[in-house]
């Protein structure tokens, strides 16, 4: 993915799609960029891909295809960071 939010994006679109050890590994490496390496404009995409995904998932966590909150909670771990 390297810096390029696009590519970041797209990833985190699909975060709610993948399996839990693919959606951990996804979650650890958003958790373990170099924040500083990024555009303000990458930085903003990936928050706003990141606030998407949470959002949807805690608006309707009694759905059934809803990610269990402590996968959300992952993804909100990297979205405050």
């Amino acid at each position: 993915m390297g810096t390029d939010g696009q590519r970041w994006k797209d990833l985190i679109s699909k975060v709610d799609d993948v399996a839990k050890e693919q959606h951990d590994t996804i979650v650890e490496k958003l958790l373990t960029l170099d924040v500083g390496s990024f555009t303000d404009e990458d930085k903003m995409t990936i928050w706003n891909a990141l606030q998407d995904v949470i959002s949807r998932h805690r608006e309707f966590a009694d759905a059934e295809w809803a990610m269990p909150a402590e996968m959300v909670d992952h993804l909100q771990l990297a979205y405050e960071r």
